[in-house]
Protein backbone atom coordinates (compact mmCIF):
# COMPACT_ATOMS: atom_id res chain seq x y z
CA UNK A 1 0.00 0.00 0.00
CA UNK A 2 1.00 3.31 -0.85
CA UNK A 3 1.16 6.08 1.82
CA UNK A 4 1.35 9.85 0.59
CA UNK A 5 2.88 12.88 2.36
CA UNK A 6 1.21 15.49 3.38
CA UNK A 7 3.56 18.32 2.17
CA UNK A 8 3.24 17.14 -1.54
CA UNK A 9 -0.31 18.09 -2.28
CA UNK A 10 0.78 21.62 -0.71
CA UNK A 11 0.78 24.17 -3.50
CA UNK A 12 2.84 27.69 -3.42
CA UNK A 13 0.70 30.48 -3.95
CA UNK A 14 2.41 33.51 -6.24
CA UNK A 15 1.47 36.80 -5.78
CA UNK A 16 -0.44 38.16 -8.35
CA UNK A 17 0.89 40.00 -10.62
CA UNK A 18 0.49 43.94 -11.53
CA UNK A 19 -0.75 45.27 -15.04
CA UNK A 20 2.40 46.78 -15.53
CA UNK A 21 4.48 43.72 -15.13
CA UNK A 22 2.24 41.62 -17.03
CA UNK A 23 2.69 43.99 -19.93
CA UNK A 24 6.59 44.06 -19.38
CA UNK A 25 6.31 40.26 -19.59
CA UNK A 26 4.53 39.94 -22.88
CA UNK A 27 5.45 43.13 -24.93
CA UNK A 28 9.12 43.61 -23.68
CA UNK A 29 11.33 45.96 -21.51
CA UNK A 30 10.41 49.28 -23.55
CA UNK A 31 6.11 49.06 -24.05
CA UNK A 32 5.80 52.13 -22.27
CA UNK A 33 7.63 53.82 -25.31
CA UNK A 34 6.23 51.87 -27.69
CA UNK A 35 2.63 53.23 -26.65
CA UNK A 36 4.06 56.73 -26.41
CA UNK A 37 4.61 56.09 -30.08
CA UNK A 38 1.86 54.31 -31.09
CA UNK A 39 -0.53 56.69 -29.05
CA UNK A 40 -0.86 59.54 -31.47
CA UNK A 41 -1.19 57.09 -34.54
CA UNK A 42 -3.79 55.37 -33.27
CA UNK A 43 -5.53 58.46 -32.08
CA UNK A 44 -5.21 59.87 -35.80
CA UNK A 45 -6.51 56.79 -37.79
CA UNK A 46 -9.57 56.70 -35.62
CA UNK A 47 -10.26 60.39 -36.42
CA UNK A 48 -9.50 60.02 -40.25
CA UNK A 49 -11.40 56.62 -40.55
CA UNK A 50 -13.83 55.62 -37.41
CA UNK A 51 -15.58 59.18 -37.42
CA UNK A 52 -16.45 59.12 -41.14
CA UNK A 53 -17.78 56.09 -40.90
CA UNK A 54 -19.60 56.94 -37.57
CA UNK A 55 -21.27 60.05 -39.40
CA UNK A 56 -22.39 58.03 -42.68
CA UNK A 57 -24.23 56.15 -40.14
CA UNK A 58 -25.79 58.21 -38.50
CA UNK A 59 -26.54 60.04 -41.80
CA UNK A 60 -28.31 57.17 -43.32
CA UNK A 61 -30.97 57.02 -40.70
CA UNK A 62 -31.62 61.04 -41.28
CA UNK A 63 -33.05 62.59 -44.32
CA UNK A 64 -29.67 64.38 -45.74
CA UNK A 65 -30.02 64.80 -49.46
CA UNK A 66 -26.81 64.38 -51.50
CA UNK A 67 -23.45 65.70 -49.45
CA UNK A 68 -25.14 68.65 -47.84
CA UNK A 69 -23.64 70.45 -45.35
CA UNK A 70 -27.01 70.51 -43.51
CA UNK A 71 -28.21 67.25 -41.53
CA UNK A 72 -31.35 66.31 -41.82
CA UNK A 73 -33.97 65.81 -40.00
CA UNK A 74 -34.07 61.82 -38.06
CA UNK A 75 -36.67 59.17 -40.12
CA UNK A 76 -35.04 56.06 -37.99
CA UNK A 77 -34.89 52.87 -40.14
CA UNK A 78 -37.09 54.85 -43.36
CA UNK A 79 -34.38 54.85 -45.44
CA UNK A 80 -33.14 51.27 -45.39
CA UNK A 81 -37.23 50.31 -45.42
CA UNK A 82 -37.49 52.27 -48.77
CA UNK A 83 -33.80 50.83 -50.01
CA UNK A 84 -35.15 47.05 -49.87
CA UNK A 85 -38.76 47.65 -51.18
CA UNK A 86 -37.06 49.36 -53.97
CA UNK A 87 -37.13 46.94 -57.22
CA UNK A 88 -34.37 49.12 -58.85
CA UNK A 89 -31.93 48.49 -56.05
CA UNK A 90 -32.33 44.09 -56.73
CA UNK A 91 -31.53 44.35 -60.05
CA UNK A 92 -27.87 44.63 -59.90
CA UNK A 93 -26.98 42.16 -57.03
CA UNK A 94 -29.79 39.97 -59.49
CA UNK A 95 -27.62 40.44 -62.24
CA UNK A 96 -24.46 39.81 -60.43
CA UNK A 97 -26.06 36.17 -59.53
CA UNK A 98 -26.77 35.52 -63.41
CA UNK A 99 -23.58 35.98 -64.30
CA UNK A 100 -21.37 34.47 -61.27
CA UNK A 101 -22.84 31.67 -60.62
CA UNK A 102 -22.62 29.69 -64.10
CA UNK A 103 -19.20 31.60 -64.63
CA UNK A 104 -18.64 29.96 -61.08
CA UNK A 105 -19.44 26.65 -62.64
CA UNK A 106 -17.99 27.02 -66.36
CA UNK A 107 -13.96 27.35 -65.60
CA UNK A 108 -13.90 24.52 -63.22
CA UNK A 109 -15.97 22.21 -65.89
CA UNK A 110 -13.82 23.17 -68.27
CA UNK A 111 -10.74 22.38 -66.23
CA UNK A 112 -11.94 19.43 -65.63
CA UNK A 113 -12.63 18.17 -69.20
CA UNK A 114 -9.38 19.11 -69.79
CA UNK A 115 -7.75 17.19 -67.25
CA UNK A 116 -10.47 14.11 -68.83
CA UNK A 117 -8.70 14.50 -72.10
CA UNK A 118 -5.00 14.79 -71.07
CA UNK A 119 -5.49 11.52 -68.92
CA UNK A 120 -7.92 9.73 -70.62
CA UNK A 121 -8.97 6.61 -68.24
CA UNK A 122 -8.95 3.43 -69.94
CA UNK A 123 -10.48 1.06 -67.79
CA UNK A 124 -13.67 1.94 -65.17
CA UNK A 125 -11.26 1.85 -62.00
CA UNK A 126 -8.77 4.66 -63.57
CA UNK A 127 -11.86 6.38 -64.33
CA UNK A 128 -12.98 6.51 -60.74
CA UNK A 129 -9.45 7.54 -59.45
CA UNK A 130 -9.82 9.91 -61.76
CA UNK A 131 -12.77 11.00 -60.54
CA UNK A 132 -12.38 11.10 -57.13
CA UNK A 133 -9.15 12.56 -57.17
CA UNK A 134 -10.46 15.85 -59.19
CA UNK A 135 -13.64 16.54 -58.03
CA UNK A 136 -14.26 15.07 -54.84
CA UNK A 137 -10.90 16.79 -53.88
CA UNK A 138 -11.82 19.86 -55.02
CA UNK A 139 -15.69 19.98 -53.78
CA UNK A 140 -13.78 19.32 -50.32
Amino acid sequence: MATYSATSAVAVARAPRGLGKRLELSLGRDWQAAWAFYAPTAILLLLLVAWPIGQAIYMSFTKTLGSSLQIGPFVGLKNYIDLLTDPEFWFPPGLTLKFTVPAGNFKPTTWWLAALLIHIPKTPTQFLNFFNTTLVGWWE
